[in-house]
């Protein structure tokens, strides 16, 4: 037989659960960009194909040198052009060094690589 007593402590124990779910649900959903010292493929990717249609350089040649985590000021990655209008918001993404161990190139990008720019 279920008392009073014992249906709140089981309502206290199914609170402490769900918390405790909604808590680890929390660290899982963080953006697979945020959640690793490394960029996604996808990322990659798209750096390593803009700098082969720009250079004309084979992208089995482009390798990564070295990536980082950055959060960036703007939607223009903090590389706007003059007159460009960049959206005022911090944009999380990644600072991506390329190479064909000749040169060197590095890359602006967004969390996802769509919007990526090369520093000049």
């Amino acid at each position: 037989m279920i008392s009073r007593k014992n249906f709140s402590l089981s309502q206290q124990g199914g609170a402490t659960a769900i918390l405790m779910l909604v808590s680890l649900l929390s660290l899982l959903l963080v953006q697979p960009s945020l959640a690793s010292p490394w960029p996604p493929n996808s990322v990659i990717a798209a750096a390593r194909q803009d700098l082969s249609r720009k250079t004309k350089i084979s992208v089995n040649r482009l390798q990564i040198q070295a990536a980082q985590p950055q959060t960036w000021p703007d939607g223009c990655l903090g590389l706007a052009k003059p007159g460009e209008f960049c959206t005022q918001a911090l944009v999380e993404g990644w600072r991506i060094i390329l190479t064909n161990n000749q040169k060197t190139w590095v890359y602006r990008t967004d969390s996802s690589g769509a919007n990526l720019r090369l520093e000049k």
